[in-house]
């Protein structure tokens, strides 16, 4: 049971950042982390962002990165050229390929990035302000 409760993609975010109806970009939250997924199923890491405003917003220069470890290490994605429109979402793989639905972050199948017992996740804006924190298990939020 315990395995089965860790494939469970997290959804809800511990800190939410102010949206700005006049600022497109505060409308792109993170929606979904599958950090420990399971392999018997097909499933494997991601995130998932979601526009949840009526303009696009263009995510190219944005970043999303894990908490640092105890030695400062951290893994970290930038996005290309990629607007993601009003209601759409994109679906980043952290290992494996891309597809349809998303970038990933290494063409390696056993490269992981979110931490099984607790990591978070952060979306930066081109010009490096936090968009949207998300935060599980044993993590709290960086000062």
């Amino acid at each position: 049971m315990r395995e089965a409760l860790l494939a469970v993609a997290l959804v809800l975010p511990l800190l939410a950042l102010p949206v700005h109806a006049d600022d497109p970009a505060s409308m792109v939250r993170i929606t979904e982390v599958l950090p420990n997924p399971d392999p018997a199923l097909g499933q494997r890491e991601f995130i998932e962002l979601h526009n949840a405003g009526t303009a696009p917003v263009d995510l190219q220069g944005w970043k999303v990165r894990d908490a640092p470890t105890a030695s400062n290490n951290t893994n970290e994605y930038t996005f290309g050229s990629l607007t993601l429109g009003p209601g759409q979402r994109v679906v980043l793989w952290s290992n494996g390929t891309s597809d349809a639905v998303g970038p990933s972050w290494s063409s390696s199948p056993s490269k992981a990035v979110w931490n099984d017992a607790g990591d978070a996740a952060t979306l930066v804006d081109a010009s490096g302000a936090t968009r949207d924190w998300l935060g599980y298990g044993s993590t709290t939020q960086a000062a």
